[in-house]
């Protein structure tokens, strides 16, 4: 797993744990989460969450594609894989290939914090995914917090044109007991 801090500093660690992902690309070993991955939220999102990130996200994002954790194994597994970034990420427990992006979530009230960050997320999102046209999917802790949908709403703004979104994140990826 790659590891970017919007803060100024990278590492790397491999990740080889891609076995028991094919179980669930394949549906052979797959828990349907639809509590975790779908329940509750708003219809859609109104913009960037400057305050109370811990809340209840949209079921889904205009123009962004939602993905169920089925969607997303299947996803990881193809011949094309997408660019998977988890923008929380506070320890070492990701999703195999994923690129972690810590604070890549957030979004400020204040314009001159906010055009500093935005321009930090621009220029560390064009290194990590540099073809715009390449899918990207942004996933956090789970569904209860609004890191990831900054992030792919941030994504679409900047011209990404097939922008996904894991709403059950860390916490259905878990839960589905995959790697």
């Amino acid at each position: 797993t790659l590891k970017y801090n919007i803060m100024g500093s990278f590492s790397w660690n491999k990740a080889d744990k891609l076995t028991d992902i094919e179980n669930v690309a394949c549906g052979s070993s797959f828990k349907f989460l639809i509590p975790k991955e779908f329940g509750g939220g708003f219809t859609s999102a109104n913009g960037l969450r400057t305050s109370k990130w811990n809340d209840i996200t949209p079921q889904k994002l205009d123009g962004i594609q939602t993905y169920s954790t089925q969607m997303l194994a299947t996803a990881i597994k193809s011949e094309k894989p997408p660019v998977l970034i988890d923008v929380l990420a506070p320890s070492s427990v990701s999703i195999p290939s994923a690129v972690a992006l810590y604070n890549g979530g957030l979004a400020y009230s204040d314009p001159i914090r906010e055009q500093s960050y935005d321009s930090r997320f621009a220029n560390l999102l064009q290194l990590i995914s540099p073809d715009k046209s390449k899918p990207i999917i942004f996933y956090c802790a789970g569904r209860d917090l609004w890191f990831s949908v900054n992030a792919a709403l941030r994504a679409q703004k900047l011209g990404y044109t097939k922008v996904g979104w894991y709403r059950g994140g860390m916490t259905s990826w878990k839960a589905a007991n995959l790697p």
